[in-house]
């Protein structure tokens, strides 16, 4: 059966005049109470809303973290019997919506819903931590080592990458995110990392290595000029 969205969308004040949600992660709220069955549940997956809005899953899925961090949603997963295969990922709001603003929707706005639910690994415990995480002391000391200071953007954005990758992850889920961020990091996984731009004091000893070559060569070229001189 397949699940399809209310003609109303549900956007509560709290969500509304949120100062820390970005506009469309307030949108993709509305869809979710769109979504949400009578049971309270929204069973769509994050290909969909994706799709839904012309953006990629990694961008949905950020969207999606930081609504459950702040609290406004919850996630449940359910695994294969057995297995620590997802089965299913459903979302439920934090705060029911009353059941009268429910109301049944138009059958012009029925938007497919994608039946397969993307399956991996990923732990529940990575899943429902990544969310929060942030490289600890250990973690930052490693990222010393391995790179040398960088900057607080620089490495605000490797962190991003690396939740990414363990929301995305296929295989073995990881026990320790924070052993697994230092793994990261030795191993020259994170591309952010990598791509770091140079500090100012970078940049301006580059330059002033560009003007001493330039001195030393009109240096040299007037040197060549007097001998030619003293030649002619």
């Amino acid at each position: 059966m397949k699940e399809q969205p209310s003609y109303y969308a549900v956007l509560t004040a709290d969500v509304r005049y949120s100062k820390v949600l970005k506009p469309n992660e307030k949108l993709l709220f509305a869809e979710i109470t769109a979504l949400t069955n009578m049971n309270g549940q929204c069973f769509a997956t994050n290909k969909y809303f994706a799709e839904l809005y012309d953006v990629s899953v990694e961008t949905v899925s950020r969207w999606v973290s930081h609504l459950e961090k702040l609290g406004f949603i919850n996630r449940t997963i359910k695994y294969k019997e057995g297995s620590k295969q997802i089965d299913k990922r459903f979302i439920s709001l934090a705060t029911p919506i009353d059941e009268k603003i429910n109301t049944p929707h138009d059958n012009k706005v029925k938007t497919p819903i994608d039946e397969k639910i993307k399956g991996n690994s990923t732990s529940f415990n990575s899943l429902s931590l990544i969310g929060d995480f942030y490289p600890n002391e250990a973690s930052l000391l490693a990222v010393n080592d391995h790179y040398g200071s960088v900057e607080n953007r620089v490495l605000h954005i490797a962190v991003e990458e690396f939740k990414d990758t363990v929301i995305n992850k296929q295989g073995n889920p990881y026990k320790d995110l924070q052993s697994a961020f230092r793994n990261y990091v030795r191993k020259d996984w994170l591309v952010s990392f990598k791509a770091k731009p140079q500090t100012h004091a970078q940049m301006r000893g580059k330059v002033i290595q560009a003007q001493t070559a330039n001195l030393d060569q009109l240096a040299l070229q007037k040197s060549m000029k007097k001998l030619e001189q003293a030649n002619g």
